[in-house]
């Protein structure tokens, strides 16, 4: 078994990059649950109707309207928990970050999972509509997955 200091040693660009993806995508999370927060208990489809109005976007479109009418169900309960999972998600992301950058073993081993369990869903949604970003998100996840599991493999 390797010392902690070997492990430290080794890393690297790729684990880099990974630590600052996975604390990029945290911030912007906990960012947008809070404004989800912000939203409970508000007229979300009058807001939703002056902000298209203001970028000057049709409000009479047959998509707008159904946008707007799904947001008007929306309760400010419905807000605080989805809020909440965004957050929460926002904070794995960065515990996720923060062990990767200290290169403890259970974070590799928490990533590898938690990127690789949705690999299925976002090929699934290949079906529904293929584009290059969907693409490029694939592969990403893909190549951290196979790069986290060869350090896994190797810290034996």
């Amino acid at each position: 078994m390797r010392s902690s200091k070997t492990r430290k040693e080794n890393g690297g660009f790729l684990l880099a990059l990974i630590v600052w993806e996975m604390a990029i995508k945290g911030t912007l999370l906990i960012l947008l649950g809070i404004g989800l927060l912000s939203l409970a208990g508000r007229d979300v489809g009058a807001l939703m109707k002056e902000l298209l109005l203001a970028f000057s976007l049709d409000v009479d479109n047959h998509y707008v309207r159904l946008l707007v009418s799904r947001l008007d169900l929306m309760t400010g309960k419905t807000f605080l928990q989805l809020s909440g999972g965004t957050i929460l998600f926002g904070v794995l992301y960065w515990v996720q970050a923060v062990g990767l950058y200290y290169k403890r073993r259970w974070a590799e081993f928490l990533t590898t999972v938690s990127v690789g369990i949705f690999i299925p869903v976002e090929i699934y949604h290949f079906h529904e509509r293929w584009n290059s970003l969907r693409v490029a998100g694939v592969l990403l996840n893909v190549l951290i997955v196979v790069y986290l599991y060869s350090r896994l493999r190797r810290g034996r």
